[in-house]
């Protein structure tokens, strides 16, 4: 196997399982960047944008915004060099996690803007699953409640398996958020059940301490 297959393997395998085991794909994507240092341009810069894009989306997952937003910067550098306009929604959709929870309402609405841009050259449903997530939050976070449900129902609408359980659990906490305590319980249930089902282990501890609340 030749190191560009290798990596190539490495990085779509760590994406794939980022949801159901963290530490191996922080490990793949590490092992990708590794790899990528005997290659030659575009494939180096391909694998290595997409390595930074699964590592900033860990690290945005385990509230390590620091290191996120460098990682962050790194991917989107690459990615745009290398055309990947849905991975770097991705990467547009962290940023704007990060700036709602720094309190940046204005960067947050600017990442998600420029998101949805990407994905106007390059579709990719869980890319817009994921804009849509954070556009939700960012819309609660500014009380405008009734756009933030429709954002959810439509990432509702696309989403399966492991994404449906993130999805059930973001519209908990919206409506755990007004208050409609028995719905919140209900979506925050179906969550829990599809992350273990589909073993999302990033969503099932949130999920839970929806239940919990």
């Amino acid at each position: 196997m030749t190191d560009r297959i290798a990596a190539e393997f490495c990085i779509r395998r760590a994406w794939n399982i980022r949801w159901a085991s963290r530490n191996d794909s922080v490990e793949l994507a590490n092992k990708s960047l590794l790899l990528a240092k005997s290659l030659s341009p575009p494939d180096c810069v391909k694998i290595e944008g997409l390595a930074y894009r699964t590592l900033a989306w860990q690290s945005k997952w385990r509230g390590q915004f620091d290191v996120c937003e460098g990682e962050s910067k790194r991917a989107l550098s690459r990615l745009k060099r290398s055309k990947l306009w849905a991975a770097a929604a991705d990467v547009y959709s962290i940023l704007g996690v990060l700036s709602y929870s720094r309190g940046r309402q204005d960067l947050a609405r600017e990442n998600i803007t420029l998101g949805y841009q990407m994905l106007e050259i390059e579709d990719n449903v869980s890319a817009r699953i994921d804009l849509l997530t954070t556009d939700a939050t960012t819309l609660r976070y500014a009380k405008r409640y009734e756009t933030c449900q429709q954002m959810l129902q439509k990432a509702l609408d696309l989403s399966v398996g492991a994404e449906r359980a993130r999805v059930c659990h973001n519209i908990a906490r919206s409506l755990d958020h007004l208050n409609n305590l028995s719905e919140a319980l209900d979506n925050a249930t179906l969550s829990m059940a599809l992350a273990r089902q589909f073993e999302n282990r990033v969503v099932l501890p949130y999920a839970l301490e929806v239940l919990g609340t």
